[in-house]
């Protein structure tokens, strides 16, 4: 499929990130400086973290309290490169419900 534009998820909206992840992966901005973020190995990340957006994920999918994201800092980061993240309605754990989009196709 050619790739033909994005669309923007409506931001602050843990349902419309669900709407869009059951389509496709989802391209979130994310605080990636966040030191519980970086320093994640397993589990579900929850608790503090900053909502600066200054890093980029792609969520995969999700689980009932949890995003499934991907990350681009290899496979010795988090899980084999993945992580679980706290599903969370306003900003998001780690203000991750504030910039999303996906690519659109023909």
């Amino acid at each position: 499929a050619e790739i033909t534009g994005y669309k923007d998820v409506t931001k602050d909206s843990a349902d419309a990130l669900i709407k869009a992840v059951s389509k496709t992966p989802v391209t979130v901005g994310i605080c990636g400086s966040d030191q519980n973020f970086q320093n994640y190995r397993s589990g579900i990340l929850s608790g503090q973290c900053c909502n600066s957006r200054n890093h980029a994920v792609l969520v995969i999918g999700y689980g009932t309290e949890d995003w499934i994201i991907k990350n681009s800092w290899g496979t010795s980061w988090g899980e084999d490169g993945f992580m679980k993240i706290e599903k969370k309605d306003g900003e998001g754990m780690c203000g991750m419900n504030g910039q999303s989009s996906y690519p659109t196709t023909l």
